[in-house]
């Protein structure tokens, strides 16, 4: 007999989602650090995940800036009135749009 068991079955969309959220980040900030200009280097080497979770929620940011250079990475991101905009980040987001969905996709 097939039971249906709901604390089986949340704990393993929990861990599918977490570990595709954190592979889908770190493949953002990988494509952003081979993708951002170097000059010392500071801000390439700032890039970084952090995961979090709340009760329903599973998410990961990709951070920049080294401390005290935040601003230089808004500006390499964004551009400015001297400065031509070399969106690091927003281009590997917008590579990495579906990968979220297909590295959950059959493993549920």
């Amino acid at each position: 007999m097939n039971i249906w068991n709901g604390e089986v079955i949340s704990n393993l969309v929990k861990e599918v989602s977490k570990a595709a959220v954190k592979a889908t980040a770190e493949s953002i900030a990988a494509g952003a650090r081979k993708d951002v200009a170097v000059d010392t280097g500071a801000t390439r080497d700032s890039i970084h995940v952090e995961t979090w979770e709340g009760k329903n929620t599973i998410g990961a940011t990709v951070k920049t800036g080294a401390k005290g250079k935040e601003i230089a990475a808004l500006i390499e991101e964004i551009g400015s009135k001297n400065k031509k905009a070399n969106p690091f980040l927003r281009k590997n987001l917008n590579k990495n749009k579906g990968k979220l969905k297909n590295s959950m996709s059959g493993k549920i």
